[in-house]
């Protein structure tokens, strides 16, 4: 059977850190990839030309087009701007089966639990029974996902995030390094909640809460 090609979208920090998590499960825990990266799309031309991790940049990512029987994974999230990896997924407007997914071994998924089509699980995640990650969502090291909790497409989870049970987290969220979220609460829409922050109750779209407990600062500007 072919192996198909994987283009990774970003030739930023978490790009380079993606490379580095599919090489160490291919070489550390004997996980076989579906596919072999082909390589990078950013829209920094100065970028087009160079290497990432000796992964080339091949373009932006209007040459996605010129990929069509690869598949995809967005390697690029920022604090300052939530949605963003919900964004490109909506730029790119592809079939659903173009976009790979990426759960790395060393992650404990249940197998009651829901994966979408882009998302990625680092080492050390767990998703526990009947929980639910969206498209393109992006969950760091160690974060915690517990029984019916259900997260958004799009949504980032920083490393050592703590999710109670029967959350439920919208789109495009941005959930910070070591936040803890109490059970049965909703944060909505293009939220972003501060590192170390204790959610203890529901949070409003695109409202920037941080502190113990998380306390509402200001809303998030929608990108120009």
């Amino acid at each position: 059977m072919p192996v198909e090609d994987l283009i990774i979208l970003g030739a930023g920090g978490g790009s380079r850190e993606l490379i580095a998590l599919i090489r160490h499960a291919q070489s550390r825990c004997g996980w076989s990839a579906p596919w072999q990266m082909k390589g990078i799309l950013d829209d920094d031309t100065s970028k087009v030309g160079s290497e990432v991790a000796g992964v080339p940049v091949l373009g932006t990512l209007d040459d996605a087009e010129n990929y069509r029987e690869a598949r995809f994974l967005c390697g690029i999230a920022n604090s300052a701007e939530p949605s963003i990896r919900l964004r490109i997924a909506q730029r790119m407007s592809r079939r659903n089966d173009c976009w790979s997914t990426f759960i790395h071994p060393q992650a404990t998924v249940m197998d009651s639990a829901a994966v979408g089509p882009g998302a990625i699980v680092y080492p050390g995640v767990s998703l526990s029974c009947d929980t639910r990650l969206g498209a393109h969502g992006l969950v760091y090291y160690g974060a915690v996902l517990h029984h019916g909790s259900v997260v958004g497409d799009g949504t980032i989870l920083c490393a050592g995030v703590l999710v109670a049970g029967y959350v439920t987290i919208g789109r495009g969220c941005y959930i910070g390094i070591g936040a803890v979220i109490r059970d049965r609460i909703a944060i909505d829409d293009g939220a972003l909640v501060g590192t170390g922050a204790v959610v203890v109750k529901s949070v409003a779209a695109r409202e920037i809460v941080a502190g113990v407990p998380a306390r509402q600062l200001k809303k998030v500007a929608l990108p120009r």
